[in-house]
């Protein structure tokens, strides 16, 4: 398909999901995708998966800035249940 064929279809998209059209590029849409699902506590493999990735590696990268939040919040995790076992021997 021509570059102008998919601009145009992606116009009638945007606009029918009550966006304007002329502030958001596929790209952005896609990076607010990728950007958004792990907030959504959505796993990384599963994001992976949805983009088309064949592994996490490219994921992790785009989404770094997302995922951390989760991780910081897995090791205080651990470390509330390491520190609860460790009090209880």
């Amino acid at each position: 398909m021509a570059r102008r064929d998919v601009l145009r279809m992606f116009r009638r998209v945007v606009n029918g999901a009550g966006l304007e059209s002329g502030e958001w590029t596929p790209q952005e849409m896609w990076d607010s995708f990728m950007w958004l699902l792990p907030d959504a506590k959505v796993s990384i493999e599963d994001i992976a998966r949805l983009c088309g990735h064949i592994g996490t590696a490219v994921t992790e990268r785009v989404c770094r800035h997302q995922i951390r939040p989760v991780m910081v919040e897995a090791a205080t995790a651990m470390d509330t249940i390491v520190g609860r076992r460790v009090r209880e021997s």
